[in-house]
């Protein structure tokens, strides 16, 4: 009776509720034919024992008698001090027995080998069946069983296998050495202390399902770098919510700079403290409670779904690294420290997360509605982010390779952005596109990598989305390479291209600041750019449009070079000036407003339209072909070398072109065509489709043929040098005039082709070639000078005047023949079928300074037997001394001069003072006659 009492006190520390549930099962069924077997019965040993040494036992109802235990037995395990009592794999062994429960609260039931199994089945003796035990250590052999075991002080578990059905509660301090191997429904529950010393596998074989492990409210499991494992066998969802571990307590990580990895899945609703090293959850699990990382160490989610709900806060100093598997964050989270997000791994934020550093890398997966604001440095590598979201870089920022936005994800740069790789503002084709916001004061610097738009299916599913924003400063640098934006950019802030090219190719909008520095580019390179109000420009480099439309809204200066090429359009709606300019490969420049070249020009196959005024300062060429058209003005101030031909009415619609070589400029033409066209609004605009040369217009191409098939109004000089000028067409639909001075090289020749028409001079020529007026029946009318050779230089000129031709000398018409001796001076010969010769106005001769002749005959000019009619009206002679007397013979083919000269000269200072005011009165009145004409 009085061990009964004694068992009675000790069942007495039993939960309640498990004892009111074995009552309810004894009356229902019945208690388990069973028998209470002690193990030091007398309890008067201390010290250590085997559980296989018969003397140790003794039958409760025997008393004396000593046996083993069975599988419905009790055992009592009763010492007067500390006692350890010992399975082992020995003789009797592996033991089953009901459950075992210690006396005293100082003995140590240790399994050493071999194994133990606890039935745990509701007995007279143990009504609940739970095993109760002081100490407990295992350091080998197994544990086993449907039966519950309690351990209320220390345990130590090495290399210790534990199975079965049934849960195993510590509530001590305890500690796993080397290994433990839960399995097949078993439970480890932690109230106390773990020291985690070596590694968990919670499903070490493959039959039964997997085990669990509950780290309960209160406790504490420190892992000190040793893994939980789930052996990956077929029956590892056999026991759903097994093979995980569940942590309501505190899980703490210290143990050094290694990892612990929990290949199982972890919950928590209690505390995990990071401490020291890495902690990785490569399983999953749901989290509501706390998650605490220290300085220098890692929280690592690896593999599987995690969930961090309502309830999570996390207090990260150190890093927080998602390398695996999905982590879907449902509560706000302000991190510390660092957020790592790597490999395939997918961060899912549906509330807003802040972090002091961000790394992201190695097509690691951003998502979600919540916002991520970094506040430190952020580097992001192979990095993709979607979903209607921004992520917020506030500090030093890198992007490297790659990164990819998509489906309404902004990127919101804050603070400095180096990047080292290329963007995707739209990488899938379902979603909608990603956009990118440079704010003020926030600078982004490409060092040659591109951005590009992706899928143009659902590009503009997003209003808004696929474009870069900068109100900051864009910075192009990194070398000589370039940065290619196939996304809308609209700038309110600063571009800088500081080394190689910055390309915009998808379109842009720009009321900031354009820089370019020398040797750098800023190339419009597709869609369409509007350059408007608020838009200032610093380039000391290059401006090039390649393809697209450029829309300058505002006055552009480009201090360094401007380029037009492709299909692009150069629209003109304010004036722009540059040092150099290159139109080329079907460029079009268009617009209202001018284009003002200092520098060097160079137009290839070039297009110009509309109203504006294309300046150029410089050296200018053309090449290949450049047209005019629809009001567009071409105003030369400087050198143009014309390779190629000029069309001034290249469609039918806007009326012609216009071209303007302006007093002290230099038109060389070097072969080509200058055209009017033939189209319908030719006339349109009046004064258009016209060639005004004011400056001087060379031909120097040689043998080669200068075609001018327009309107010619020449108040300049045209220099025939080479080959010839030929006016054709619109040039001499109506006639030809000349206002200014027509000179031509010997070997060279002016050409108006045109039948019935006047060739009219009130102007001045001269020179060593030929004047020729193909066709028949046309007339030259001189009002103006005409005479052989140029300058000082004596010379002979034909005019060729065609089948029918005449000239005719108005009483204004000088022709001026220069004298140096009876062997040089000037000649005119006239020629032409059936032409004719109408003299009038005045002979002028100019004697060259030094001359020398005695008296004799000149022979001025020739022409055709019978074609002269007429006389001149006054000869003047100039440089000469009065002494000398001339006559002029108009005989039946050439006009002939006859000088002699009278005894008494006159002294050489007073002859020539003489001749030098007529000189002078026959150029005020040539300068009469070329202003009343002009």
């Amino acid at each position: 009776m009085k061990r009964l009492q004694n068992n009675a006190i000790h069942h007495a520390k039993f939960r309640r509720r498990q004892l009111s549930a074995a009552i309810v099962s004894l009356l229902a069924c019945g208690f388990a034919s069973a028998q209470q077997v002690y193990w030091n019965p007398q309890g008067i040993y201390s010290g250590t024992g085997y559980w296989d040494t018969h003397v140790w036992w003794a039958n409760h109802w025997e008393p004396g008698q000593s046996a083993l235990p069975g599988a419905d037995d009790d055992v009592i395990i009763n010492t007067s001090g500390t006692a350890d009592s010992i399975i082992r794999n020995w003789a009797g062994g592996p033991y089953v027995i009901n459950s075992v429960n210690t006396y005293s609260g100082e003995e140590t039931l240790v399994i050493e080998s071999g194994g133990l199994t606890l039935n745990g089945a509701a007995t007279a003796d143990n009504a609940t069946g739970l095993s109760t035990v002081s100490h407990f250590k295992q350091g080998g052999g197994y544990l086993q069983g449907t039966g519950h075991l309690v351990v209320n002080g220390n345990a130590i578990l090495t290399n210790a296998l534990q199975s079965g059905n049934a849960t195993t509660t510590l509530k001590g301090g305890s500690t796993i050495n080397n290994s433990l191997n839960l399995d097949a429904g078993r439970i480890l529950r932690n109230e106390g202390a773990v020291a985690m010393k070596g590694s968990v596998n919670m499903n070490s074989s493959a039959s039964g399902g997997a085990g669990r492990i509950d780290n309960a409210a209160g406790a504490l499991w420190d892992a000190q770098g040793y893994d939980i494992n789930v052996g990956a066998t077929a029956d590892l969802n056999q026991l759903p919510g097994y093979g995980v571990f569940n942590n309501a307590g505190t899980f703490r990580k210290s143990g050094g700079a290694g990892g612990t990895r929990s290949y199982a899945a972890f919950n928590n609703t209690g505390t995990v403290e990071v401490q020291t090293g890495r902690l990785e959850l490569a399983a999953g699990g749901t989290h509501s409670g706390a998650l605490k990382v220290a300085n220098g160490a890692e929280l690592n989610f690896n593999g599987g779904v995690h969930d961090l709900n309502d309830g999570t806060t996390l207090d990260v100093a150190g890093t927080l690294s998602v390398s695996n598997g999905t982590v879907t964050a449902n509560a706000g989270a302000n991190i510390a420290g660092t957020t790592r997000l790597s490999n395939n791994a997918t961060l899912n934020l549906n509330q807003d997360w802040q972090t002091a550093g961000f790394i992201q890398s190695t097509g690691g997966f951003l998502q979600g509605t919540g916002h991520l604001t970094v506040t430190g440095s952020a580097n992001l590598t192979n990095a993709v982010q979607s979903g209607p979201a921004t992520t917020t870089l506030k500090g030093a920022s890198t992007i490297n390779n790659s990164l990819s936005l998509d489906a309404g994800r902004i990127l919101r740069n804050e603070g400095t952005m180096t990047m080292k790789g290329s963007v995707s503002l739209n990488r899938t084709a379902s979603g909608g596109a990603g956009r990118i916001d440079n704010v003020a004061g926030a600078v982004w610097d490409a060092q040659g990598y591109d951005f590009q738009g992706g899928y143009p299916s659902d590009l503009n599913q997003l209003p808004g989305y696929g474009v870069f924003n900068n109100a900051g400063t864009f910075r192009k640098s990194g070398g000589a390479g370039a940065t290619r934006f196939y996304a809308a950019f609209n700038n309110t802030g600063t571009v800088d291209v500081q080394t190689g090219r910055l390309e915009l190719a998808a379109g842009s909008s720009h009321t900031g600041i354009l820089k370019v520095a020398s040797g750098a580019e800023l190339n419009f390179n597709g869609g369409t750019h509007e350059l408007n109000d608020g838009t200032t420009t610093d380039v000391a480099g290059k401006v090039a449009i390649t393809n697209g439309n450029l829309n300058a809204n505002v006055g552009v200066n480009v201090a360094g070079h401007t380029s037009l090429s492709n299909n692009a359009t150069l629209n003109l709606n304010k004036g722009w000036q540059t040092a150099n300019f290159t139109q080329g490969t079907g460029g079009l420049l268009k617009g209202s407003g001018n284009l003002t070249v200092a520098g060097t020009a160079n137009l290839t196959n070039a297009v110009q339209l509309e109203a504006g005024t294309t300046i150029l300062q410089g050296a200018s060429t053309i090449n290949n072909s450049l047209s005019l058209d629809a009001g567009r003005v071409l105003r030369n101030e400087g050198v143009m070398t014309m390779n190629g031909g000029v069309n001034m009415n290249s469609t039918a619609s806007g009326g012609a072109g216009r071209i303007d070589n302006v007093a002290g400029a230099l038109w060389i033409a070097q072969g080509g065509q200058i055209n009017a066209g033939t189209y319908a609004d030719l006339g349109d605009l009046p004064g258009y489709g016209v060639f005004k040369n004011a400056g001087t217009f060379r031909n120097s191409s040689g043998a080669g043929t200068t075609t001018i098939n327009a309107v010619f109004n020449n108040s300049g000089t045209v220099e025939v040098q080479a080959g010839r000028i030929s006016m054709q067409g619109a040039a001499t639909a109506n006639g030809f005039s000349n206002a200014g001075t027509i000179t031509t090289a010997g070997n060279a020749s002016f050409e108006t082709n045109m039948s019935g028409k006047i060739f009219s001079n009130t102007g001045r020529i001269d020179g060593d070639g030929a004047i020729s007026l193909y066709g028949s029946n046309n007339s030259l009318t001189n009002a103006g000078l005409i005479g052989a050779g140029s300058g000082d230089a004596v010379g002979s000129l034909t005019i060729d005047l065609g089948n029918g031709g005449t000239f005719k000398q108005s009483a204004g018409g000088v022709l001026d023949f220069t004298l140096a001796s009876l062997s040089s001076f000037d000649t005119l010969s006239f020629q032409g079928l059936n032409s004719k010769v109408e003299l009038g106005g005045t002979l002028q001769l100019t004697g060259l300074a030094g001359f020398n002749f005695g008296a004799g005959d000149f022979t001025l000019m020739t022409f055709n037997p019978g074609a002269l009619t007429g006389t001149f009206a006054h000869i003047v002679a100039l440089g000469f001394d009065p002494s000398w007397h001339f006559d002029v013979k108009y005989l039946d083919n050439s006009v002939v001069l006859h000088a002699t000269t009278s005894a008494v000269p006159l002294p050489s200072a007073a002859w020539m003072m003489l001749s030098g005011l007529a000189l002078m009165g026959m150029r005020r009145a040539a300068g009469r006659r070329l202003a009343a004409t002009a």
